[in-house]
């Protein structure tokens, strides 16, 4: 069975946070492919820009209220991200950026438990104390490593 995990990180508003919250969304795909394909672990992702709520009915927000991370892998959620940790680059780098932009304060993410720390504690989809998803649907139970190998 597969893992959710949604990262939400709300943003801070001046120009060059939101500048480069932009380049991260328009950049994901081509820095990540590489070690997502090499670990054969993840079925999908995505990042995406949220957008700043509107003030004034019926006038459009400007900017971006924060980035939404969202994948399906195999493994449970440490492991999963000690992967991503260990292989360097990518995956890794891209968390580390998300964290200079955050909102409120984060440490720098030195070590492997800080980058578990962090994504661990801004995850809207953490597993559940029971073992079994309510908020998570899985329509096949076949790994990353399966579906590739056919």
């Amino acid at each position: 069975m597969a893992s959710p995990l949604t990262m939400y990180v709300q943003i801070k508003q001046d120009a060059v946070s939101q500048e480069l919250a932009e380049k991260a969304v328009a950049n994901f795909t081509q820095g990540v492919q590489a070690g997502l394909d090499a670990a054969e672990i993840v079925h999908y992702a995505t990042l995406a820009l949220v957008p700043n709520p509107a003030t004034t009915p019926g006038t459009p927000a400007s900017g971006y209220m924060g980035l939404l991370l969202m994948t399906d892998f195999d493994l449970a959620m440490n492991p999963y991200l000690e992967t991503f940790w260990n292989a360097g680059g990518g995956i890794k780098t891209a968390i580390q950026g998300i964290a200079l932009i955050a909102y409120n304060p984060v440490p720098p993410i030195n070590t492997l438990t800080d980058f578990q720390n962090f994504i661990n504690s801004v995850n809207l989809t953490p597993a559940p104390t029971s073992g079994n998803w309510t908020n998570f649907y899985q329509a096949y139970n076949l790994t990353v490593k399966q579906i590739n190998a056919d």
